[in-house]
């Protein structure tokens, strides 16, 4: 493995994958922006700001503390074949073990057909509906923002052929009130890709912020 970190915070490499990704997380712990330029992979400018990453995910949390109202339903949609474009059954499958004891959390893999799932999610009678998609709202790859349903309603901002305004006008009429959208911003939704790390770390900190919010 070879590497060259030049003052500018710029490194040139040779790596494999599989090197790539611990020379990006190592990358993490810095307060400045790093720039990879890889080969053979294509070019790419990564930046990541640890410190900021977590002043987010604290923001995040007490947004969710706010507005998540008694049993909540967390409904994760996506396509797991499509790299990035399936954070949101990624997701949920990492809770599952963290949540399966909480009787007032229910998850569901919605998969690429949430309206599907509308039925099951309605007689789990949620209080708060909370959807996990890959949402393409402009952000950097990894990054998370928090939609209230009236937004949701107002655009689509999903990766894939989810049509919102229907799913909330559904359960609206069924009684359920408070509905959110997690959304992620995706980095490469190619069909057969791996995800990429910056969706995978935010996967993971994301897993242990919902723990903290739904397990007393």
């Amino acid at each position: 493995m070879e590497a060259v970190c030049q003052q500018e915070r710029v490194v040139h490499t040779t790596l494999s994958s599989e090197q790539f990704v611990f020379l990006f997380e190592f990358s993490k712990q810095l307060t400045e922006p790093v720039v990879f330029v890889t080969s053979p992979m294509s070019v790419k400018m990564l930046t990541w700001n640890y410190k900021s990453l977590m002043s987010k995910l604290e923001s995040l949390k007490k947004q969710l503390k706010t507005l998540v109202k008694g049993r909540t339903a967390l409904v994760g949609v996506g396509n797991v074949l499509k790299a990035d474009d399936g954070t949101g059954p990624l997701l949920i499958g990492r809770l599952r073990p963290k949540l399966r004891d909480q009787e007032d959390v229910v998850l569901f893999d919605a998969g690429v057909t949430p309206e599907n799932h509308l039925g099951p999610i309605i007689r789990s009678h949620p209080d708060t509906v909370i959807v996990i998609d890959a949402m393409d709202f402009g952000g950097m790859p990894g990054g998370v923002r928090l939609f209230i349903e009236t937004e949701l309603a107002a655009e689509s901002l999903s990766t894939h052929a989810m049509n919102p305004e229907f799913f909330i006008r559904y359960l609206k009429e069924n009684g359920i009130q408070n509905i959110l959208l997690l959304g992620i911003q995706p980095g490469n939704v190619d069909l057969g890709r791996e995800i990429s790390p910056e969706v995978e770390k935010s996967i993971n900190s994301l897993a242990g912020l919902l723990r903290e919010i739904f397990v007393p």
